[in-house]
């Protein structure tokens, strides 16, 4: 998946040699393939899909986890 753009509090992504299943909500979204930026939350199993990212949560991230 590609980083497609960002609004409205999601990332949006679009296919790039792949797409999401169901299950695969809750996998990591990586920018870069090195830096956690998001977490997978859905898609239309054609190439678009739509992740929560973790910015906006780091603080409650770093309380619950204590990371």
């Amino acid at each position: 998946m590609r980083v497609a753009g960002a609004d409205d509090g999601w990332i949006h992504t679009t296919r790039l040699d792949g797409h999401t299943e169901p299950g695969d909500s809750g996998s990591p979204v990586f920018a870069e393939g090195q830096k956690q930026v998001g977490v997978h939350w859905g898609g239309d199993g054609a190439g678009y899909s739509r992740d929560t990212p973790i910015a906006p949560h780091r603080q409650w991230i770093m309380d619950v986890a204590g990371v």
